[in-house]
């Protein structure tokens, strides 16, 4: 099977391995028309930068978003939603400008969110009307690290909307089906994490935000679900190095990751199926 030149692409969450994701997205837009794009979580993200032709900057802003805890936001409460999760709509406003709405994607995009325990798609074409920062902010909200948040420019018969939204990746992370019905295949992007040898136990403190990253681990981690139907696209498993909750990287770390995503696409393009 050769690799399709004109396709949809679908990004999953990932936490910090965002910048995996990035360099994924990046080597994909190198070898073929990317002609929409879904993703949820770290990949929304992603998907936002890819659907506003902004993916080019986003290697920049990763690099001072990832250090020093910044895109954690830590605020000591010692509660459920202990990260004020100001950061996203921040990076979100610098990358492709505030006030934006998905609507105004150059290519369709799409993103999940988790509202009543079921998967919502927000998307370009049946929510046009939704900004993209407040869509951003709801599909990486990952409870208990974040609080669950509204999304005010959806709206509902209550309006503006008032119903709580939460982290898509806890019901659906690889949103390879919502262009099933469209002419031109999905390429999906999955994270096999590898996790670095220390020879230390991985041991939970008694701390509030130590156990909700433990919690976010869990779901971070859990393999993403296919559901497409269609046969005719390729799914891209990409090696993803270190802790997926470390938001205290390197340049150089976030350049490597970056690098891995690159090379997993790569690879699998090269591979035969």
């Amino acid at each position: 099977m050769t690799f399709p030149s004109r396709f949809h692409a679908v990004y999953p969450g990932g936490a910090s391995h965002v910048a995996t994701i990035a360099g994924s997205a990046l080597e994909l837009d190198k070898q073929g028309a990317v002609v929409g794009v879904a993703g949820v979580s770290a990949g929304g993200l992603v998907a936002i930068a890819h659907a506003f032709d902004r993916l080019d900057d986003l290697p920049g802003l990763l690099r001072i978003w990832l250090q020093k805890n910044r895109l954690l936001d830590v605020v000591p409460a010692g509660r459920v939603g202990i990260c004020a999760h100001r950061m996203v709509p921040r990076i979100i406003d610098e990358l492709i400008g505030p006030g934006r709405t998905l609507g105004e994607a150059r290519i369709p995009l799409c993103l999940v969110v988790t509202r009543a325990s079921r998967p919502v798609y927000l998307s370009s074409w049946a929510t046009p009307q939704v900004k993209v920062n407040e869509a951003g902010r709801a599909t990486s909200a990952l409870v208990p690290l974040f609080l669950m948040v509204e999304i005010p420019s959806l709206g509902t018969e209550l309006s503006p909307d008032v119903v709580k939204s939460y982290d898509g990746g806890f019901v659906d992370n690889l949103p390879d089906h919502v262009f099933d019905g469209r002419v031109d295949p999905t390429v999906s992007v999955s994270l096999r994490p590898i996790e670095p040898t220390t020879g230390r136990a991985n041991r939970t403190g008694d701390d509030p935000l130590s156990q909700a990253i433990d919690i976010v681990g869990a779901v971070t981690f859990a393999p993403a679900q296919r559901k497409t139907k269609r046969t005719d696209g390729r799914h891209i498993v990409v090696d993803a190095y270190g802790s997926g909750l470390d938001f205290n990287l390197s340049v150089a770390d976030i350049d490597k990751r970056i690098e891995n995503g690159r090379r997993g696409v790569r690879a699998a393009m090269e591979a035969r199926p």
